[in-house]
């Protein structure tokens, strides 16, 4: 498509402005009349220069997989084969839910050359996306017409979640500074398969692990250590029903599930323990077998990049349905949802408890951030009073459908969406050094 540019328009508006003078001067027609073809051939004479598309090709380097909310760098490379120089605008055709930095960008071409652009993306949005072609606008000589050219250039990117969190942890794990995203030093309390070795007495081990001889040998407490219980199970379902659209920090409820999920089953697999996932709102969206091994890892990530919460109901009964006719083995069994209203904390608590005896469930629920700035904000009005008391009595009932799950041999975590990564880890940690599977 061809476009007059404001040059040109500045142009036309020359001989409008003489032709005002035809008013006191009728003589001067034929003059503003030689102006204005003049002005016109130049116009004719420089739409003749306006650039060709076969002048140009573009190649583009992009990370065929990127991680969700972080910036990737890419490269357009732009051969051009012009025979005269001109004014040229770029930019990519990216999906909607990509940023961008360092683009549109305009530069004067001077002839044949290559040019390459370094630019970085931000994907916001996990899934499958596809950047379609590169757009140009090309002036021409003089400068009174512009061309809008696309050049197909297309190139399949998959979003996966958060996985630079994962490289962090690895790295700090390294440096023995899981501390610093919160992960808690948790005291391995043995278990009674295997002797490890001896060593001093923490406040918290059990008694019954005192060895007395050592203890009197050495004048201190002295304790047994076992190793840690490995190849256990562990079952992640994930709620990707209406409760699960809320948005915190730019992230859905979901996105900080999947984060957080990915990262707890890298330190499980690590472990040696084994791990499957399902994911469900009105019907089943996603199931990975349990399974061990670091590769194994692999196939969570690639099963819950595409998940997105959905504008609809949470069917419980079909997913407590799934896991128990397929996973038949004890396991840690952790339902990451946003308990918000009675029937659903009804349905969580009756699956739930049903399953106390066979499996380990963990029911984790968000911390509604809103619901907290309105109990802790200073009452000073009329308005002010009743939403702290609705808040209130919201954050009372809460409380209550938690302590009865605990009651009823239900492990219980709630947390704000923000501190859900380390919060989960910490318990997993917790369950493996209590022995509780």
């Amino acid at each position: 498509m061809i476009y007059p540019t404001r040059r040109l328009v500045l142009s036309a508006a020359f001989p409008a402005v003489l032709s005002l003078l035809l008013v006191g001067w009728p003589s001067l027609l034929p003059a503003i009349l030689a102006i204005d073809g003049l002005i016109l051939l130049i116009w004719i004479w420089d739409l003749a220069s306006m650039p060709r598309v076969h002048w140009f090709s573009s190649q583009r380097t992009m990370p065929k997989v990127m991680s969700h909310d972080h910036w990737h760098d890419a490269e357009l490379r732009l051969d051009i084969s012009s025979p005269k120089p001109m004014v040229l605008s770029i930019w990519e055709k990216l999906p909607v839910s990509f940023e961008v930095k360092d683009l549109p960008h305009e530069f004067d071409v001077i002839g044949r050359e290559r040019v390459v652009l370094p630019y970085q993306v931000k994907p916001l949005r996990r899934g499958s996306h596809e950047v379609t072609g590169t757009c140009l606008l090309a002036g021409t000589a003089r400068g009174f017409w512009r061309r809008s050219i696309w050049l197909a250039n297309e190139t399949h990117v998959k979003v996966y979640p958060n996985l630079r969190r994962l490289e962090s942890f690895r790295l700090l794990a390294r440096a023995n500074r899981e501390g610093m995203m919160g992960v808690k030093k948790v005291k391995r309390l043995g278990g009674d398969q295997e002797f490890d070795r001896l060593r001093d007495y923490i406040k918290g081990d059990e008694y019954r692990d005192i060895d007395w001889k050592a203890t009197a040998k050495r004048r201190s407490l002295t304790v047994r250590s076992y190793r840690q219980e490995e190849n256990q199970n562990i079952i992640i379902m994930l709620d990707c029903g209406r409760m699960m659209t809320s948005v915190e920090d730019d992230l859905s409820l979901l996105d900080h599930s999947i984060n957080a999920s990915l990262l707890m089953s890298h330190i499980a697999l690590k472990q040696g323990d084994r791990v499957g996932m399902l994911a469900f709102a009105s019907n089943l969206m996603a199931q990975v077998p349990v399974k061990g091994g670091m590769n194994h890892l692999k196939h969570l990530i690639h099963a819950s990049y595409d998940l997105f919460p959905r504008h609809e109901e949470t069917h419980f009964d079909q997913a407590f349905l799934k896991v128990a006719g397929t996973f038949k083995k004890r396991a840690l069994l952790i339902l990451i949802t946003h308990i918000l209203d009675e029937v659903n904390a009804d349905r969580v608590s009756t699956h739930l408890t049903q399953l106390t005896g066979k499996h380990l469930p963990l029911c984790v629920s968000y911390e509604d951030p809103a619901l907290q700035q309105v109990i802790s904000q200073p009452v000073d009005t009329e308005k002010s009073f009743y939403e702290l008391a609705a808040a209130a009595q919201i954050g009372e009932w809460k409380r209550k459908v938690l302590a009865d799950l605990k009651s009823k041999g239900v492990l219980v975590l709630e947390t704000p969406p923000q501190g859900l990564s380390a919060a989960l880890i910490n318990s997993y940690l917790e369950v493996k050094a209590r022995h509780l599977l």
